[in-house]
């Protein structure tokens, strides 16, 4: 083969490597541009759905204003009504998830926590799940000495509690504190 010969074979066996690389890169290409399609698909997912929990946030009731009266089927079935304005002392609402990997901790530090720094202070546990769910939850934990409530999911919405798990403390029919769980004492109430 002649030298002209072979730089021509060369020539040729290059543009075909390079062709049959167009051809893998356009298919690389077009996985890409399905990839990228499909993020934008899921940042638009995860904005909506932040500014859906961002207009919830800034719908729920802030510190110092008059808390929400409600009426939610107790554990036992039997109704459960908590009127802000009747209850003489401290009222802590706890927003508590039974299905939550920290629900037994959270419950017991909590009774622990307010039973020796407000033994006046009364407490009432709202569960956005169902009566099996929070039977089943609340089995484990033992005896529990508060009223436990369920499906609470209104009542988590109006207090700001979509989120995590938290507490908000009332006090003269006025929500005096709202935190997440668990508490630290660096932590600020959130609003």
């Amino acid at each position: 083969m002649t030298p002209r010969g072979k730089s021509l074979t060369t020539s040729l066996l290059l543009l075909l490597a390079l062709a049959t690389g167009a051809w893998k890169i356009s298919g690389l290409s077009a996985a890409n541009r399905e990839l990228h399609r499909q993020n934008r698909a899921c940042a638009s997912s995860f904005a909506e759905i932040e500014e859906t929990f961002r207009a919830l946030r800034e719908s729920s009731l802030k510190r110092g204003s008059p808390a929400a009266e409600f009426t939610l089927l107790g554990l036992d079935g039997a109704p459960l009504r908590f009127d802000p304005v009747g209850e003489p002392d401290p009222f802590h609402l706890l927003f508590l998830d039974p299905a939550g990997k920290s629900f037994l901790e959270l419950l017991r530090n909590y009774a622990e926590t307010l039973g020796s720094t407000q033994p006046q202070a009364r407490a009432l546990i709202l569960t956005a799940r169902g009566y099996e769910e929070t039977r089943d939850a609340l089995a484990k934990a033992g005896p529990i000495p508060y009223p436990v409530t369920v499906h609470a999911s209104e009542v988590y919405r109006v207090y700001g509690f979509i989120e995590s798990p938290g507490v908000a403390v009332v006090d003269g029919g006025i929500l005096r504190e709202k935190w997440r769980l668990p508490y630290r004492g660096d932590q600020l109430p959130i609003d």
